[in-house]
């Protein structure tokens, strides 16, 4: 698969589900990883995800317990938090914050600009 066109980003497979679903996986540059990853954390804490619905969690309707459902589960291993991923899907709402939102987000890891470009041209590559 041929480099994006973003620097610090390689495209290393596209992918399309049967519910129509398309996604990339790519590889960061450790830069671009670390202000994503810090991005993904702040819009965390301050439950800025999509219907104020916690990101990481759901309750699991058969029980009272709660799950991490994007993090690896098994019979044994349950709420392991996922290692070295950016949840793509999540880090795009950024763009739907309104100005001060966005602000939040971005103190001490960038300026609300060159973050929004980053998370445009990475919502560009699928």
């Amino acid at each position: 698969m041929s480099n994006s066109e973003t620097p610090g980003v390689e495209t290393k497979a596209v992918f399309a589900t049967v519910d129509g679903t398309i996604g990339i996986v790519a590889s960061l540059s450790e830069e671009k990883f670390i202000l994503l990853e810090a991005l993904e954390k702040r819009m965390e804490a301050a439950d800025m995800s999509l219907g104020g619905l916690d990101h990481t969690r759901y309750l699991a309707l058969s029980s009272d317990t709660n799950f991490r459902w994007r993090a690896f589960t098994n019979g044994r291993k349950k709420e392991l938090r996922s290692k070295g991923f950016i949840d793509g899907d999540f880090v795009e709402g950024f763009l739907d914050l309104d100005g001060p939102s966005r602000d939040k987000c971005c103190l001490d890891i960038g300026g609300v600009e060159e973050v929004q470009r980053l998370v445009e041209e990475l919502s560009r590559l699928h």
